[in-house]
């Protein structure tokens, strides 16, 4: 007879609701684990009389599993919280990746604390998130920023090329840029009440991603304690090893309760905002509505801005911006979902702020590459002159603010019709950014 408990496992981790909580501190319930496991150890008892023993045996044999195995998964998931900037940011670094080493995951973080000085000199305290969490793993083909994660690799890899870890350095900075531009647009959308309940409704999306990878990568590490046993039938396993099999499954049944328990919270949540953006809209609202048109709006300004923060915060050896530096760290590497090298390589090349990209004709919309000319302007009329040198804050104040107002105008004209949202053609969009950027210097020169 094959042990039950293996096939209780799997199910759990096959059938994780899509939303959850954060998961890394789900599992203390130790009691009401171990009173289940011991519960469900009597079951096997009476099959297998042999392997009796008394209830005060079996608690000892599986508090000293919990101990052990909490203390394995601590280790794994090991967090290291800092406070910078005067007190006014909280960064916990969780590496979730037991592949990435220790030293290799201390290197990581000292190098995010000397990007965020940079970052913190550059952006107005008033749009630094209070609260960071930054997700490290070994390798990985992307980094990305969801909720209040930021997400990054050691290093970079794809198809087999690796970077140095010091090309992630860019990565890093645009992945922090989302979250100053979050703080942006919570600030600024407050006035707006469909867009800022479509803000809050990406949230909830993304929240219900996060935790869900959370609550993967737990549910894996507890079934890895339990994967040999597969093929091996109960008879044939020691008492300790049935136990260890009963406390894993305990453990990754707990979180897929916790788990539904989340979703169900979540799922309150995005209805609640459903009804608001509904009547607001005056008609039925659905999530799709919010992916196709909120998302296509808000992600280019997103990734401009993130962009230009990376410019700003990357210095060449002799203290130059680098108008390159998200070309440099991304070359090579698979950013976006392009069948071929030469695809990659150009699309890459699109974000280097140096190269000449002409306003008249453009015709590239993805999220990445929209603002492109504007990247250009950016470049050669501004980041690049010599008085600015010097002033990054300036710089990232002004442009920050020049793309806001765009969008905020895109927002107030469109927001009603929101089937209409993506209906400005790239070359008048960029026009546009242009023009309120350029406002913004004009009002307050340096």
């Amino acid at each position: 007879m094959r042990i039950k408990f293996l096939i209780f496992a799997i199910l759990c981790f096959s059938q994780i609701s899509s939303a959850g909580p954060s998961c890394e501190s789900l599992f203390l319930k130790t009691f009401s684990e171990q009173g289940e496991a011991l519960s469900s150890f009597r079951d096997y008892m009476e099959e297998y009389p042999d392997k009796a023993i008394s209830d005060a045996e079996a608690h000892k044999i599986l508090s000293a599993l919990d101990e052990k195995i909490e203390a394995e998964r601590r280790n794994v998931f090991k967090e290291v919280k800092v406070v910078i900037a005067g007190g006014r940011q909280k960064i916990t670094f969780k590496r979730v990746d037991a592949k990435l080493s220790d030293k290799a995951f201390h290197k990581v973080i000292k190098r995010v604390l000397k990007l965020y000085e940079t970052i913190d000199d550059i952006v107005d305290p008033n749009y630094l998130p209070s609260e960071v969490t930054i997700e490290v793993v070994a390798n990985y083909d992307n980094a990305y920023h969801l909720v209040d994660i930021i997400h990054i690799p050691n290093q970079i890899n794809f198809n087999g090329f690796t970077k140095h870890p010091r090309k992630s350095r860019a990565v890093i900075v645009h992945e922090s840029g989302h979250d100053v531009v979050d703080k942006y647009l919570e600030y600024v959308l407050k006035s707006h009440p469909v867009a800022s309940h479509l803000f809050n409704y990406f949230k909830v999306i993304e929240e219900g991603y996060v935790t869900t990878k959370r609550s993967q990568r737990l549910t894996e590490f507890y079934y890895e304690k339990i994967e040999s046993y597969e093929k091996r039938d109960t008879a044939d396993l020691t008492v300790d090893e049935i136990l260890l099999g009963l406390y894993a499954w305990s453990k990754i049944e707990g979180l897929r309760e916790s788990v539904e328990l989340e979703g169900e919270r979540l799922e309150k949540k995005s209805e609640y905002l459903e009804e608001k953006i509904s009547q607001e809209l005056g008609g039925e609202f659905t999530g799709s509505t919010a992916v196709s048109g909120f998302r296509a709006m808000t992600a280019p300004t997103h990734e401009f801005l993130a962009d230009v923060l990376t410019v700003l915060a990357i210095r060449d050896k002799s203290g130059d911006y680098k108008p390159d530096a998200v070309h440099k760290s991304l070359h090579h590497t698979g950013d976006i979902d392009y069948q071929t090298r030469q695809d990659i390589e150009i699309y890459n090349r699109f974000r280097d702020f140096s190269k000449k990209m002409k306003l008249k004709g453009w015709e590239h919309s993805e999220v990445h590459v929209l603002f492109n000319p504007a990247r250009s302007y950016v470049w050669e009329h501004y980041i690049s002159r010599s008085k600015y040198r010097r002033h990054p804050d300036y710089l990232f104040a002004r442009i920050a603010q020049g793309a806001i107002n765009e969008l905020l105008n895109r927002i107030e004209n469109q927001m009603k019709d929101i089937d209409a949202m993506v209906r400005d053609t790239p070359e008048a969009v960029n026009a546009r950014l242009i023009k309120y950027i350029d406002e913004e210097f004009t009002k307050k020169p340096l």
